[in-house]
This record gives C-alpha cells, structure tokens and sequence, in this order.
C-alpha cells in the first residue's frame, strides 16, 4: 500500500490516470471552487434565507459535486473504488465504484 497526499485541490485530476486501486478522501469537499453570489444577512450557506440565493449555492455545489467525482474517476482503476467522508447538510452517502 502506497499512501499519498497531493499538494493540489480536489477540482482537478490529482492522480495519473487509472493509478488508483482504492481511493480514500476525508477532506472538505463542502467547499466551493467559487461563491456563485454574495450571501445576504449570513456568515455560511447554511444559513441562508433567501431562496434564490440558496438555489445558485445548490447549483454550484451540484457543478463541484460532478467536476470532483469524473477526475476521481479518471484516477481510478479499473474495478476499483473510492470512498469520501465529508460535511452533509443533508447526511447523503456516495460510494464511488469504477
């Protein structure tokens, strides 16, 4: 077993391709590559009020979301799989098999 920490985020391919036989991450992927709007009256997403705000929020984490899993994807062999623990608002679990 090799273990390897990339000095690179996550929205990018981080690993060759198909070089990963079992993929593990525990990071903050509830970070955004970009704030798609200002948030009015609140310090984190969470709290947001104003719906049409929260909605570019989802939009853009939707956007990440995929962006992360096809270059994770891209780095996995064959057969393979990928696990990730994160910060959930809504307590989801993904299992990334290749």
């Amino acid at each position: 077993m090799f273990v390897s920490a990339c000095g690179t985020n996550f929205f990018s391919q981080c690993l060759p391709p198909q070089s990963v036989n079992l993929g593990f991450s525990a990071t903050a992927f509830h970070c955004l590559s970009r704030s798609p709007c200002d948030i009015t009256g609140a310090l984190h997403h969470n709290m947001i009020t104003i719906p049409e705000e929260a909605e570019a929020f989802k939009k853009q984490a939707a956007k990440d979301w995929e962006t992360i899993l096809l270059n994770r994807a891209k780095e996995l062999c064959p057969g393979n799989q990928f696990a990730v623990a994160f910060y959930s608002v809504s307590g989801c679990v993904v299992q990334l098999a290749w």
